[in-house]
């Protein structure tokens, strides 16, 4: 077995304080013990292992992120004009002509920011599956999403059908395989919206992933005409869903009312997904912008856990999460980036600056210090996804998920600044290694 030991100026176990001049010491997939440097040899006394000091830099747990959609990386210039519902049909109609090399290389590109911003942890909604096989390759590890779409009940059984089978696709593949062997990567379902998913197939998804110990993903409550629509009967959104499901039925428009009967008798989104039972502890939950209290003590009582996604949902103007009161609640709340197509990149210390500046500004009592937002990015969202016992901090016997930052050359800014939760969160600091399972992972800067 190899052993490896990561020596910097500081070690961030996130569950425990700061350690100063330490080291990490990995055996194989895990690590193995944590301690100041001037003890290191005597802990590796007679042990056959590879040292690496980085020096000035922060050894700290790799970062989860909890909401992106990979494909859609090379669509930064996508206007965002008119906001989310706007916004979609262009999307749509630019990846339609997608080839899959298209989508490949958008993936791939995202795959190489993630890797530069610290991230060893990727939660993908994908729409065809295509970054299963590109986050297995690139050694990361993630949990994909294959999205399920379908409003029509009558046709649920056959759509769910056709999702297992891109489902067994995806797990026929050789380097799927492996990843899933070395516990590296999990597939699981993703139910678009609760306006894009009737009951009767998001059941059938929930029941499955029950069944496999999966989390559901799925976009909630993400925008102003998403509440108004299950507590109206027409609004902006009921000609959104006629023009993107008329693209595969032509006669959707003169049908709807029949096909989307399930919406009636809820007055938001969380309440409707409630109403179903489709509220559960294996939920994640990107965005919930627009959540009233009661949607959040719902919320609360069926332990859903929430991605948050700042830069997105101020682009698209989908409004701002009530963050003090899903944090008093308790509810488990994580960072996500979503896609390049409504942020400006796919790093996760910059959402998290963003994330204090925007919500401060509404809410200036909020308690956002930096060790808080770090703890977002790390054991935090590892709790999201029910993975705290083995991820999102540093100690003996967790896995060795691990992003090593240089910090600025600028001596008297770094030397002065005694917070390292600061050092990391200013920005002021460089990727300069990245491990999983204890394997080193090309970094791209």
């Amino acid at each position: 077995m190899e052993i490896k030991i990561l020596e910097a100026a500081w070690i961030l176990p996130i569950t425990a304080p700061p350690i100063k001049n330490a080291g990490v010491l990995i055996a194989g997939a895990h690590i193995e013990a944590i301690a100041k440097s001037e003890k290191l040899p005597a802990i590796l006394a007679g042990k056959n292992c590879v040292r690496h000091n980085y020096g000035q830099a922060i050894i700290v747990p790799g970062f989860i992120n909890l909401h992106t959609h990979l494909e859609y990386t090379i669509l930064q210039s996508l206007s965002v004009e008119g906001g989310l519902l706007a916004w979609l049909p262009r999307l749509m109609d630019v990846t339609a002509g997608w080839s899959q090399r298209d989508r490949l290389d958008s993936i791939q590109q995202g795959i190489k920011e993630v890797i530069a911003a610290g991230t060893t942890f990727i939660v993908d909604n994908s729409y065809d599956g295509a970054s299963v096989r590109a986050i297995a390759q690139a050694g990361l590890r993630g949990l994909v999403g294959l999205e399920l779409f379908g409003v029509d009940q009558s046709l649920s059984d056959r759509q769910w059908q056709r999702w297992q089978e891109r489902l067994e696709k995806e797990l026929e593949d050789q380097v799927v395989k492996q990843a899933r062997k070395e516990r590296r990567l999990d597939i699981t379902v993703a139910p678009h919206a609760p306006y894009t998913v009737c009951p009767a197939l998001w059941q059938q998804a929930q029941q499955w992933a029950k069944v496999n110990d999966q989390i559901v993903l799925t976009h909630l409550a993400e925008s102003a005409a998403e509440k108004k629509w299950f507590d109206a009967a027409e609004c902006e959104l009921t000609q959104f869903l006629i023009e993107a499901f008329g693209r595969i039925d032509p006669d959707f428009g003169n049908s709807y009312k029949e096909k989307l009967i399930w919406k009636e008798g809820s007055k938001s989104p969380v309440e409707h997904l409630h109403k179903h039972g489709l509220l559960e502890n294996n939920l994640l939950a990107a965005h919930a912008v627009h959540v009233n209290d009661q949607d959040i003590d719902l919320l609360k009582a069926n332990t859903v856990a929430i991605a948050h996604c700042p830069r997105s949902n101020a682009r698209l103007d989908c409004g701002r999460v009530p963050l003090g009161k899903l944090l008093k609640s308790g509810l488990r709340v994580g960072l996500g980036t979503d896609s390049k197509a409504s942020n400006d990149d796919l790093d996760l210390l910059a959402e998290a600056r963003f994330a204090i500046n925007w919500h401060k500004e509404q809410e200036p009592a909020l308690e956002m210090e930096p060790r808080q937002i770090i703890e977002r990015l790390t054991i935090k969202a590892a709790a999201c996804l029910n993975r705290e016992h083995d991820l999102g901090s540093l100690a003996p016997g967790k896995l060795a998920d691990i992003a090593v930052f240089a910090l600025s050359e600028d001596k008297n800014w770094s030397e002065s600044n005694d917070d390292p939760y600061d050092l990391l969160l200013q920005g002021r600091v460089k990727l300069q290694a990245l491990f999983v399972n204890g394997a080193e992972i090309e970094v791209f800067n």
